[in-house]
């Protein structure tokens, strides 16, 4: 049986990224990339909640120091976020989000539970809450088990156990199914994943003739610049705005 028995001490996310994180910072949190993307995890829990009466997939991920709810479910939910102090959201690729709106003691009913939570408004995909280290953490003690996909702790003065969404039965997509997606709805992101070598073949040569013969004639076009380019009649500029952010 794998079981694994967290306080809240042992409950703050590690090792998401290589730039140091600062837990003493109170404008800073760390964002699971699962939770954006949707795809399970093994240090997450997947459970089926009500939000004002209706249904929302909540993602309850140890890998995420806060609570989180797709902006895109406020309207369905008649929820009215408040402007809050902003926070610089690190997700597990190592970028980040900024997040400046909060909903406050949303209640969340989870197998019958009731939670009140508060909640920060981030572009989530796929999961439409994620409870994390903040939520875990006012739990107390929690036992967890992903054999069972279960979770167990106190509230309120009794035991309460939840049930993880049974995912086993999930099949990866395919060619016709991804087309009809993307038809049909608009997605929010998708991912090509190929092999390739990193060995260099000896014979680059592997054009037809004609095609070779010019890409030797002109090799200076595509050489990468180290210089920029020369001075023109008429230079075109990107005017700025001053302390602007990439976006």
């Amino acid at each position: 049986m794998d079981e694994e028995e967290r306080s809240p001490e042992e409950a703050v996310p590690l090792g998401l990224s290589p730039e140091p994180h600062d837990p003493h910072d109170p404008n800073e949190a760390q964002l699971n990339l699962h939770s954006l993307t949707g795809p399970l995890a093994p240090e997450t829990l997947r459970f089926s909640g009500l939000v004002a009466s209706k249904q929302v997939l909540i993602l309850v991920d140890g890998g995420s120091t806060h609570n989180f709810i797709q902006d895109a479910m406020l309207p369905e939910l008649g929820l009215f976020p408040s402007d809050t102090t902003p926070l610089k959201v690190m997700v597990g690729n190592g970028q980040y989000l900024h997040c400046n709106q909060i909903c406050t003691e949303v209640s969340i009913v989870i197998q019958g539970i009731h939670f009140i939570i508060d909640l920060h408004v981030l572009p989530l995909c796929d999961a439409n809450v994620v409870l994390g280290v903040q939520w875990l953490w006012s739990l107390g003690p929690i036992l967890t088990d992903y054999t069972t996909l279960s979770m167990k702790f106190m509230h309120e003065g009794r035991t309460i156990e939840l049930k993880g969404d049974d995912t086993s039965a999930l099949q990866p997509l395919s060619v016709p199914q991804a087309r009809h997606l993307v038809q049909t709805y608009d997605p929010s992101a998708c991912f090509l994943l190929s092999v390739t070598s990193l060995e260099t073949p000896s014979n680059t040569s592997t054009y037809p003739p004609d095609i070779q013969s010019l890409l030797t004639k002109f090799a200076s076009l595509f050489q990468p610049p180290q210089t920029l380019p020369p001075s023109r009649p008429t230079d075109h500029h990107i005017h700025l705005v001053p302390n602007s952010e990439p976006i």
